[in-house]
């Protein structure tokens, strides 16, 4: 999620694992993610360094989440075979779902 009301913007990362994670190593987790947004994007980096942007923060999902999402869209009528994993919460819809299912 591009977080704009953060000042300055920065990257919120939310996942959901297969595997319990400790959520006090999110600030390491979200550390190896942003290393590879670094590759795939150089200037990443850059803005990182010069403080355009702030480093990205990640939040863990609650278990279940995205097929919490995904039965929901199903009761509203959307075929099981269509609905995509959600990548970016380009809603307010979507935003308001995820965050407010986060691991406490």
């Amino acid at each position: 999620y591009p977080n704009q009301e953060n000042s300055p913007s920065r990257y919120d990362i939310l996942l959901e694992t297969d595997q319990p994670l400790d959520p006090a190593k999110c600030g390491e987790y979200a550390k190896v993610l942003e290393n590879n947004l670094e590759e795939v994007n150089p200037i990443y980096k850059e803005c990182v360094e010069t403080n355009k942007i702030a480093p990205a923060v990640m939040y863990l999902q609650q278990p279940q989440t995205h097929l919490l999402w995904r039965d929901l869209k199903v009761i509203k009528g959307a075929s099981t075979n269509q609905v995509k994993p959600v990548r970016v919460l380009d809603t307010p819809f979507k935003q308001k779902f995820f965050f407010s299912l986060l691991e406490k």
